[in-house]
């Protein structure tokens, strides 16, 4: 959780320099870029990560390696029709001015992303804080240094922001394929049924992830293509400030998952692990509502002027952020239960839906339907999400939300806490 909080906050701070030195139209261009590594980063190795996650507990490092070296040819193939893709629609990206070596920098990033994430998860799993905390924090810092170094001190404009954040995803992307070698988790003596094993559980989970990033970074987009790249740099600022409420729930989740996947399974645990399903729930709303009150306090004084204005999208922003990680926090049951095609099924159904409601608002509306429509979208998933999970893996539900109303009932009625219990 430090980890995560802390590297948010390295990217955070940098937004009162750089929103004084760059152009909003800079800043939606940065945010078309972001979008766009987003979305490569689910389709190229097909977002190996939870499968990492899911299988450690289960299985021996000599069992693990060989099904996370068939990650490497999965990775390649993909990256490869990442880059054909790209280059197919390259007169798109004219229209953005951004010029052909961005195309081979994301490409390549993205890779080398892939080995970031998958030693990031198993450093997770093996609980090494220090040393997940250590590569996190490094990437992100060094991806600033960087930053800062072009924008301020070369007088880069966008182009300094999209290579400081390149630079330390794939360096540190390096930095973890060596550490996953030479640990013994990644060895190239995978067989065909290794590499089947990863396809039949990433590839629809790869359909679910990628239709999460297009809920999440369509509507960049959209504004971009409907009002104007000014418009998406005021939008890509309130995502900014969105994304420290999505930081602080990811490290919880992040911090939670070793524990979730290893007792799950467990009848003792089991109450335990409901009641604090229902706490996080309940917090998350709570947490939302601390944050926006905070934001309008701070946001005036922190941005530049230019900016300011891109107040009004950040509780929207952060609404969908907290509804995304209520989806998240339940699809734990889905994966339990490896119903991965019904992750993939309910998050394409809710793209769609996000599509729509974007084209839709943005035309009645502006640059602000967007984010409503990312609200609603997120909303939408978290309850579908909700429901399936609950029906999906035996959990004691009721008894552990009645045991969570008498406590507070008992805590506040002390003179009936004997009866009661």
């Amino acid at each position: 959780m430090f980890a995560s909080g802390l590297a948010g906050a390295v990217n955070f701070l940098l937004l009162p320099v750089l929103t004084r030195l760059l152009s909003t139209e800079d800043y939606g261009l940065i945010g078309l870029l972001t979008a766009t590594l987003g979305i490569l980063g689910v389709v190229v190795g097909l977002n190996p990560h939870l499968l990492i996650t899911v299988r450690f507990p289960v299985l021996s490092r000599e069992r693990l390696r060989p099904l996370i070296g068939a990650l490497v040819p999965v990775t390649l193939v993909t990256g490869a029709v990442a880059l054909l893709f790209l280059e197919a629609v390259r007169s798109l990206w004219a229209d953005f001015r951004f010029p052909h070596w961005v195309l081979l920098v994301l490409v390549g990033a993205t890779i080398l992303g892939v080995a970031f994430n998958a030693g990031l998860t198993v450093l997770q799993m093996q609980r090494r804080p220090g040393m997940y905390a250590m590569v996190q924090v490094g990437a992100v810092l060094l991806g600033a240094l960087v930053t800062l170094g072009l924008v301020v001190g070369a007088g880069f404009d966008w182009r300094g922001k999209f290579l400081g954040d390149v630079t330390g995803l794939s360096l540190f992307g390096l930095i973890m394929l060596v550490y996953l070698v030479r640990k013994g988790y990644l060895g190239l003596d995978f067989q065909g049924r290794h590499l089947r094993e990863v396809l039949a559980f990433s590839a629809p989970l790869a359909v679910h992830a990628l239709a999460f990033w297009a809920i999440n970074a369509q509507d960049r987009y959209f504004v971009s293509a409907m009002v104007g790249l000014e418009a998406n740099g005021l939008y890509t600022v309130a995502y900014a400030f969105g994304n420290i409420l999505n930081i602080a729930h990811t490290s919880v989740i992040k911090a939670f998952n070793p524990f979730f996947y290893e007792h799950a399974r467990d009848e003792a645990h089991r109450p335990a692990i409901v009641r604090l399903t229902v706490w996080y729930l309940l917090l998350s709303l709570a947490g939302w509502g601390v944050f926006v009150g905070a934001v309008w306090l701070f946001v005036p004084v922190f941005l530049g002027a230019d900016f300011r204005s891109s107040l009004v999208f950040i509780p929207l922003v952060a609404l969908g952020y907290t509804f995304n990680a209520v989806r998240n926090f339940m699809a734990g049951y889905l994966y339990l239960a490896e119903r991965t095609r019904l992750i993939g099924s309910l998050t394409l159904m809710a793209a769609v839906l996000n599509g729509v409601l974007n084209y839709v608002l943005i035309l009645r509306m502006g640059a602000i339907g967007a984010a409503i429509s990312t609200a609603v979208t997120f909303a939408f998933l978290a309850a579908v999400t909700t429901w399936f999970a609950v029906r999906s893996w035996p959990m004691p539900w009721r008894a552990g939300i009645r045991s969570i109303l008498r406590r507070g009932y008992t805590q506040s009625e002390p003179g009936k806490k004997e009866g009661l219990q």
